[in-house]
């Protein structure tokens, strides 16, 4: 569902079936179960940034460094599916 028109337009032609009206409730829940990976990402890279900036001691720079290169790798992977894809 790109937005709320083409989800009333899908709703309305099962109302004559159903007799069920578009709810926002219901479109909420669709753009959420559609934006679940990229909101997925991103705990990933708040998780990682997290942990690798308030978790370790000082002296653990290989772990740190760790934690730090994998939320950037998160963010890299967040940015790019926020990116529009090609149009054909």
């Amino acid at each position: 569902m790109k937005d709320w028109d083409s989800f009333a337009k899908t709703t309305q032609e099962t109302v004559e079936v159903s007799g069920t009206k578009p709810s926002v409730y219901a479109y909420i829940l669709i753009k959420a179960t559609d934006s679940s990976l990229v909101i997925a990402i991103f705990i990933l890279t708040l998780l990682f940034a997290y942990t690798g900036l308030f978790q370790f001691d000082k002296e653990q720079t290989e772990q740190i460094n760790w934690a730090l290169h994998a939320s950037e790798l998160c963010l890299g992977v967040f940015l790019g599916l926020l990116k529009p894809g090609k149009e054909k």
